[in-house]
């Protein structure tokens, strides 16, 4: 498994298979009967629009590459979650791009999180957000991450939740108002950092059903997942069988599958 990825409200994966790649578009999937490997290999990468298997065939963890195929596009790994520099150092585009803070909402769950400008609401979508903001523009990662930080500690909101956190919000109706009150809130206390107030967006666009029966609960990746499909929002495909289960897709990135989609 090459990659998992959203374009506007439509999920795919990306497969190695036989030598080739192949999408697999997820959002009219049916029914689900795959395994996941225990093991975790580097995805390889792509060098002007081809991909390129990782020569070594290396097994990764953390990062779904190894430091040799990573080193093109960002040479010191940690740097994805902890920035060194503000992309001087190694003169890579990733760090030195204008990044955003913002705030997303998982039912009236609030975090904060950062990215890179042109990837904003494409990353809300990937975290399964109900709404987002844009609160603050920087001038590169560094800059974004010690903010983030900086409103995590002085507004006490959240860096991250936990999936069980969020998968609790698949079985209650979306409240937009309660959700909106909760934004402007926190936003009043921000103000003299940030000024005009930013734009809150709802997003409802993904392809499922809600609110669900009872809430998802998580399978370890690395085992069997089969059942009818309920639907995909944000890393989770939701599933039944005799009873409704998560199946973290971002997860299975690097991982080694059999078995069928449909």
């Amino acid at each position: 498994m090459i990659s998992y990825d959203w374009k506007d409200f439509l999920p795919g994966l990306l497969i190695y298979h036989n030598g080739r790649l192949e999408e697999v578009e997820l959002s009219s999937l049916e029914f689900i009967d795959v395994s996941a490997s225990k093991g975790i290999w580097c995805t390889g990468s792509f060098e002007k629009g081809k991909y390129r298997p990782c020569p070594n065939n290396a097994v990764v963890g953390e990062f779904r590459q190894c430091p040799e195929c990573a080193k093109p596009i960002i040479p010191i790994l940690r740097c994805i979650f902890e920035p060194q520099c503000d992309g001087s150092l190694c003169n890579v585009e990733f760090c030195s791009r204008k990044h955003v803070v913002y705030l997303a909402f998982f039912g009236n769950l609030i975090k904060v999180g950062m990215t890179s400008l042109q990837r904003a609401e494409k990353r809300a979508i990937e975290q399964g957000a109900d709404a987002y903001a844009i609160i603050k523009e920087l001038p590169n990662r560094l800059a974004a991450r010690n903010f983030e930080k900086h409103v995590s500690k002085a507004y006490l909101i959240p860096q991250a939740h936990s999936s069980k956190g969020i998968l609790s919000k698949f079985s209650k109706e979306i409240d937009k108002d309660r959700i909106s009150v909760i934004y402007t809130e926190k936003i009043m206390e921000m103000e003299s950092e940030l000024g005009a107030l930013p734009e809150l967006r709802f997003l409802d666009g993904y392809p499922i059903s809600l609110p669900l029966r009872r809430p998802p609960q998580l399978r370890a990746t690395a085992s069997r997942h089969w059942g009818k499909v309920l639907g995909i929002k944000g890393k989770y495909l939701i599933y039944e069988n005799s009873g409704i289960y998560a199946l973290n897709l971002s997860d299975i990135v690097g991982r080694k599958i059999q078995g069928l989609l449909r």
